[in-house]
């Protein structure tokens, strides 16, 4: 039997997010700390988002295919970023889905500030994609708190 509010239906049926979670709930971590960690030692950045916040979304969502966090690390730095930049828009749709299994009202997808930040990053030359690790944290925490403001 599952653990109470894990694998049941979380909603009326047919609407999204009616299932459960598939796995367990990952850690909460500063979202500050995230940010500064990642802004300090990039590799701290690529180790937090390929082997820490991915396999715990992969598993709460019950996703079943390989992932070998590894391999899209070293593909990430290998693409000289460009997969990493992909995933991370991937890793923002994957949270609004988590947000919307834990039962949390009107999850947002911020794919698009991901981009926005990139863009500013890239045009402007202000670092605001250093934003992108603390805004990935600050809403995966919510989908292990649904309480979290």
């Amino acid at each position: 039997m599952a653990p109470p509010g894990f694998g049941g239906p979380m909603g009326p049926p047919g609407m999204p997010g009616a299932m459960g979670p598939a796995g367990g709930v990952g850690e909460t971590r500063s979202p500050v700390q995230v940010a500064i960690m990642s802004a300090i030692c990039g590799f701290y950045g690529l180790w937090w988002f390929y082997f820490k916040l991915m396999p715990e979304l992969r598993a709460y969502l019950g996703k079943t295919e390989e992932y070998n966090p590894t391999k899209e690390a070293i593909l990430g730095v290998v693409t000289c970023g460009i997969l990493y930049i992909i995933n991370l828009g991937k890793a923002a749709k994957m949270i609004k889905e988590a947000q919307m299994r834990a039962g949390r009202a009107n999850p947002q997808d911020k794919s698009n500030i991901i981009w926005i930040c990139l863009a500013i990053n890239v045009l402007i030359g202000i670092p605001a994609f250093l934003a992108v690790p603390y805004i990935l944290q600050d809403e995966t925490n919510k989908i292990w708190n649904p309480q979290q403001p």
